[in-house]
């Protein structure tokens, strides 16, 4: 990441709600196909949803406020879910790993975090609403007690 690009993403995320990760943040082998990603235990804090986007994307800057909101939402109700974001460059050996085709692309983090592309009935996560959805299917009783605001939460 060049300078530029790491003052433009400190000026899209500006909260410690969402924990900021760069391609330098996983584990993954580049030599094998279709490798599995994983978030090093160093910047790994729980389970979530990782927001891989590109600065240049005028939907990935629409959706800052909902990120932050989503992020803030999930820890006044307690749960443990984390919020993740990465500005990706189009064409690197993390964008090939993860299988990159758009932005923004939404992965899961397991509890090991591995990532796996957050899907909602079997097709890939593409916006905020559908985040919601996906994890209410897997966290139920704390998805259902937050509040969210924000147009881009409504369908």
């Amino acid at each position: 990441m060049n300078k530029k690009q790491e003052q433009e993403d400190e000026s899209l995320y500006k909260t410690d709600e969402v924990n900021k990760l760069t391609a330098e943040d996983f584990y993954f082998d580049e030599k094998v196909q279709n490798p599995k990603v994983q978030i090093k235990k160093h910047k790994f804090v729980s389970p979530g949803v990782l927001k891989v986007y590109a600065n240049w994307c005028p939907h990935c800057r629409d959706k800052v406020e909902c990120m932050i909101e989503l992020a803030n939402g999930l820890k006044a109700i307690g749960s443990n879910i984390s919020i993740y974001v990465m500005d990706c460059p189009d064409s690197n050996a993390f964008s090939k790993a993860i299988g990159l085709e758009s932005y923004p692309t939404f992965y899961a983090c397991d509890e090991k975090g591995y990532l796996s592309p957050l899907k909602l009935n079997g097709v890939p996560v593409r916006d905020v609403p559908d985040i919601l959805a996906a994890l209410s299917e897997e966290h139920p009783d704390l998805i259902q007690h937050a509040e969210f605001n924000q147009p881009c939460f409504k369908k």
